[in-house]
């Protein structure tokens, strides 16, 4: 029979296939429940552009590229620090949005040979400690922001 060693922070333990899929399945329907953690802090990381390597832009929705270096290797990091991490990205709207980019992060996970985490993903901002995103600006004042796109 088929298994996976599901990694999720501290719980680790063989799943069958068809009790993984049920995870993931039930992962996409409801929000995890944050509980404290070592650091107990939530991390938003962007997909397109900090996950998901997205070097030709939008494509029509197409999940079309590898992932940034170090990306998911480095999701691993912040979970095994204690850190819940939240993928934020406009492909949350949907039903399947969600699904595509949950599933391309399941792809890449076994394909690099990393453990299997269930991340939420969204595209509603939730409090968080800090986010990560390709496209922000770190707000210190109002003249530095006009500054930019002056």
């Amino acid at each position: 029979m088929a298994s996976v060693v599901w990694d999720h922070g501290e719980e680790k333990r063989m799943l069958s296939i068809e009790e993984y899929e049920q995870l993931k399945r039930a992962a996409h329907v409801r929000r995890p429940q944050h509980s404290p953690t070592k650091r107990d802090g939530r991390v938003c990381i962007d997909f397109d552009g900090v996950i998901h390597r997205y070097r030709y832009g939008w494509q029509g929705g197409e999940l079309y590229d590898e992932p940034c270096n170090e990306a998911l290797e480095s999701l691993n990091k912040l979970v095994a620090a204690g850190f819940e991490v939240v993928i934020f990205t406009t492909r949350g709207g949907t039903p399947e949005g969600i699904q595509a980019v949950a599933e391309w992060i399941h792809y890449w996970q076994i394909k690099l040979g990393l453990p299997l985490h269930l991340y939420e993903i969204t595209n509603v901002k939730p409090p968080a400690i800090a986010y990560v995103d390709d496209r922000a600006i770190r707000f210190t004042n109002w003249t530095d922001v006009l500054r930019y796109f002056a």
